[in-house]
């Protein structure tokens, strides 16, 4: 399914300023799961909307949840992941992150500030972990 994400909704560069800040209509570009695939492209956030809708529904029943942080000083959104054995997986569509929860703040330090759409200890609790 990532690679689904990846290949059909790639990341929009066009919503920046030459210096790399945000042009403010930023999320009406691609901040929404419905944007990403009307226009086939968009932010972190709306990529990483599309995929929770794509994975986490009655069909798939992969349980996804939308993580909020910062990556290094930008603010980023990306996903985790609830495996079929308890494991949590922590995905980022736009940097090609896919690792374990284990010990993930410690090895990737570029990401902070973070903030759980559901706490890994409720959403493990939730899936009957």
């Amino acid at each position: 399914y990532e690679q689904l994400i990846y290949r059909s909704f790639p990341y929009d560069c066009t919503i920046t300023n030459p210096d790399g800040s945000w042009k403010p209509e930023s999320t009406k570009l691609g901040g929404t799961a419905q944007v990403v695939y009307e226009r086939g492209k968009g932010i972190c956030e709306g990529r990483s909307k599309l995929l929770k809708l794509v994975t986490n529904n009655d069909v798939i029943k992969l349980p996804c949840y939308i993580v909020d942080g910062k990556f290094g000083k930008d603010g980023h959104v990306w996903n985790e992941f609830i495996t079929d054995d308890g494991r949590v997986i922590v995905y980022d569509l736009s940097t090609h992150l896919k690792c374990s929860f284990d010990g993930f703040e410690q090895r990737y330090p570029q990401y902070h500030n973070i903030v759980h759409e559901v706490p890994v200890e409720r959403a493990l609790k939730i899936n009957k972990y």
